[in-house]
């Protein structure tokens, strides 16, 4: 079983009209893992200009709520993404020098 975990690790906002301090992108990082293998994917999910009816000011925004917004828009394709990987991990190379 792939357990996933999820993280943001930054975000950059501007002002966009009215709206300041707007969520402009969000920087994450996903873990995912089974029984053997670890892989991590780092990624920035840029976002739409939210309609002014649900606008969240920036201070009265959470972890979960920001987590949401990525997870709707990238959750299946990021764990399907890493699911492959986990399944197929890539053969190790040997990395010694030939002349070693």
């Amino acid at each position: 079983m792939n357990t996933y975990e999820w993280t943001i690790t930054g975000m950059r906002s501007k002002d966009f009209g009215s709206q300041v301090n707007v969520v402009r992108s969000v920087d994450v990082k996903v873990i995912a893992s089974n029984a053997t293998e670890t892989i991590e994917h780092s990624f920035t999910l840029k976002l739409e200009n939210p309609p002014s009816d649900t606008f969240t000011p920036f201070e009265n925004l959470t972890k979960d709520t920001v987590l949401g917004w990525v997870k709707e828009s990238m959750q299946t394709h990021i764990e399907e993404l890493l699911a492959d990987k986990l399944d197929n991990p890539p053969k190790k190379a040997n990395t010694a020098l030939p002349w070693a």
